[in-house]
């Protein structure tokens, strides 16, 4: 019988979202298209025409048979996103789709292509935009001849044009996968095949637990009340990355003490516990967990 991995914390998965508000806007609903194909992209009137539909899935589909769709989409440059400032930010467009052509517009320019085997780009729209600023984009694509087309996904993204500030998106990245590595090691505490023995054998699973709550109350002194001081904001992030990077080095290193004694599996095997911290000027790489069946940390970069 699988494991039961556990839910992932409320409390982070609320800051996750909270954070990704701040950075990200979902575009997908804004598209108008037109079914007519043209000859330029100029001659597409697409600002009068209807808003297209999303599917049950979420997605802008249209008929197979290299049917051609224009969608069309200005993007005017807020003030803020929920009390964030995003001047000085660069801009990026996030798109996935399923189609056999992919054309991509920006102002008039030709910025982008792709098929069904490059489905994905992230178009950037400015090196650092102002409020007021604005951008038409256009799409034009052709659904392949054996299924429907589609426009699965399409986000604008801000991000700090500075490699080495965190900026909320990135931030919230980390901890969605810190929060789910940790769940799906804990997961193995609740599997029925495991004995209360084999589990009191396995510390990982009581440090994990505490490494979870040290995690909760962390994302709690994010300093919320700074905004919309985006330097004093993006300061209690750096403040929170530092404190998990404390966290996971102890995490790590008390992980280490039990490399020799190792873990009784199922089966009486003995089962190597692997910890490793590297670092470079960068990041920081974190691995935990074990060289059998249970799942481990995937590298983690913060």
């Amino acid at each position: 019988m699988s494991a039961v991995v556990p839910p992932a914390s409320n409390n982070i998965s609320e800051v996750v979202e909270k954070l990704r508000r701040l950075s990200q806007v979902d575009v997908q609903s804004g598209w108008r298209y037109c079914d007519a194909d043209s000859a330029t992209v100029g001659s597409v009137g697409i600002s009068n025409k209807q808003v297209a539909e999303l599917n049950e899935k979420g997605h802008i589909a249209w008929p197979s048979g290299k049917q051609v769709v224009y969608l069309g989409q200005q993007f005017v440059i807020p003030d803020n996103l929920h009390g964030y400032p995003v001047v000085g930010l660069r801009l990026l467009l996030s798109l996935t789709w399923w189609a056999e052509d992919a054309t991509i517009f920006v102002n008039g320019e030709l910025v982008g292509q792709g098929d069904l085997f490059d489905c994905a780009d992230r178009v950037l729209l400015s090196v650092a935009v102002n409020p007021g600023d604005e951008f038409l984009v256009i799409l034009r694509l052709v659904s392949p001849g054996h299924d429907n087309g589609a426009l699965v996904r399409s986000i604008c993204l801000y991000e700090a044009a500075d490699s080495t500030c965190f900026d909320p998106g990135f931030v919230a990245d980390e901890l969605e996968i810190l929060q789910n590595a940790i769940a799906r090691n804990l997961g193995n505490k609740h599997s029925q095949d495991l004995s209360i023995k084999i589990l009191a054998s396995r510390p990982m699973y009581v440090k994990g637990e505490r490494l979870q709550s040290e995690i909760d109350l962390a994302v709690g002194l994010i300093d919320w009340s700074a905004l919309p001081n985006r330097a004093k904001f993006d300061r209690s992030l750096s403040v929170l990355r530092h404190n998990l990077l404390g966290y996971l080095r102890a995490f790590s290193g008390e992980l280490d003490d039990l490399t020799a004694e190792g873990a009784e599996g199922a089966e009486g095997e003995s089962k190597e516990q692997l910890s490793q911290v590297s670092e470079n000027q960068n990041s920081t790489s974190i691995y935990i967990g074990e060289t059998a069946d249970i799942p481990s940390f995937p590298h983690l970069y913060i």
